[in-house]
């Protein structure tokens, strides 16, 4: 493979498994914090496990930590297991079946 970034690579069928099991886990956190209560994005970003601790991330990593999260809150939305209520700033939580 010739991804557009990075190093060549062979083994795209594992490499896409680890993607999948990778997004996977990050969404099961964030499923894991809108649970323990969290309803915020800079809250819920705090239960997924980045390469440092959230409360560490500065600059960029802090905010493609935020960004990720809410991607990650889209995705919930958008398969209708959570739902955003607008405000300043807006809230999510679990829509529970």
């Amino acid at each position: 493979m010739l991804p557009a970034h990075e190093y060549r690579f062979t083994g795209l069928e594992r490499r896409l498994a680890e993607l999948d099991a990778h997004h996977a886990g990050r969404l099961s956190e964030v499923v894991e914090g809108l649970r323990a209560g969290a309803s915020r994005v800079w809250d819920v970003a705090g239960y997924v496990t980045w390469h440092r601790p959230f409360r560490n991330l500065r600059g960029v990593a802090l905010q493609n930590a935020v960004m990720d999260t809410m991607s990650y809150l889209a995705t919930l939305e958008a398969t209708g297991a959570a739902r955003s209520e607008p405000g300043t700033p807006d809230r999510w939580r679990l829509i529970e079946p």
